[in-house]
């Protein structure tokens, strides 16, 4: 998938007809459908492949906390936030030809109906936003056990995933899961088999799978801090576990009005760009939320970035 390119006129006429619109308003679905459901991806797989609008793809995967808590943050992601991302990728340039495939994650452990939706690779506009008005919100409920199935996306990357920028240019993609409760600790064969119809015979603890996507793609996870756990536990009470998983790759934003802002500004600095010139680029708030979202990301130049 992804053949197409994004244009940013075309985003600004699609979320045009979001605004004012609630989550349900937008997402219509009520029930899971098989283009999303990840046990009826064809031949298992979804790919993201290079074409003659995009011959150095770069695959991007955002899986986003469809639960309760997050759907202020959602809201604003669908209406506004996902063409700002656009917009700054394609204008700042950190990667060439991305092609982004967007997940729904919920909470596979408290019996969720579909506690994982995955869309396509997709580069052109209406595509991705009509892939996401497929997902069944109502799917993703969540539940009172202080977390969520975050290890679904990176089962998936690591394992139902193709892209040529990894079997052509041996680069990686990025992989951003983005919510506000701590991680799982282990993936159980029995969710493997009820969300992806994979029948397995052991655990997979989250350490694992990490280390199983990191093969293909560089993950990252941002914690939103104005979400439910943040508020009512403490900070501390999530990033520290996501910490002790990914160290500098857990990311703190403190404004999910500068989500866009806070994953272009680490697709920069995994590009190599120097952090003052990256901080330097944004203006007043949205400086000071980027900062303290990559303070202490290190660069990488030569992992997975295409130009």
């Amino acid at each position: 998938m992804g053949g197409s390119s994004f244009s940013i006129d075309d985003w600004s006429r699609k979320s045009s007809g979001y605004k004012g619109k609630s989550l349900h308003d937008i997402y219509t679905t009520h029930q899971l459908l098989d283009d999303v459901d990840p046990k009826k991806i064809k031949n298992g797989v979804r790919e993201s492949c290079d074409s003659d609008s995009n011959p150095n793809s770069t695959p991007i995967i955002i899986g986003l906390d469809f639960t309760g808590s997050m759907s202020g943050i959602l809201t604003y992601i669908i209406q506004t936030g996902l063409g700002e991302l656009f917009k700054e990728i394609y204008t700042r340039k950190p990667v060439s030809d991305p092609q982004v495939l967007f997940c729904g994650i919920g909470d596979a452990m408290v019996g969720d109906p579909a506690p994982f939706q995955v869309g396509q690779f997709e580069s052109q506009c209406d595509l991705l936003t009509d892939g996401l008005e497929k997902f069944w919100i109502d799917g993703c409920m969540g539940g009172g056990n202080d977390m969520e199935s975050y290890d679904l996306p990176y089962y998936f990357a690591a394992t139902m995933t193709k892209t040529d920028a990894m079997l052509k240019r041996n680069q990686k993609g990025f992989l951003f899961t983005i919510g506000d409760e701590p991680p799982p600790e282990t993936l159980t064969p029995a969710i493997i088999e009820n969300v992806f119809g994979i029948q397995t015979e052991h655990n997979l603890p989250f350490k694992q799978l990490i280390k199983m996507v990191s093969q293909s793609y560089i993950p990252f996870h941002i914690i939103m801090s104005e979400g439910s756990h943040p508020t009512h536990y403490g900070l501390d009470s999530v990033t520290r576990p996501w910490r002790q998983l990914l160290g500098e790759n857990a990311i703190v934003c403190r404004d999910h009005h500068k989500l866009s802002e806070v994953i272009v500004s680490i697709l920069e600095v995994k590009a190599g760009k120097d952090k003052a010139a990256i901080l330097s680029s944004w203006d007043g708030n949205t400086a000071l939320v980027v900062k303290e979202a990559i303070q202490h990301l290190p660069a990488t130049t030569h992992e997975g970035l295409v130009f």
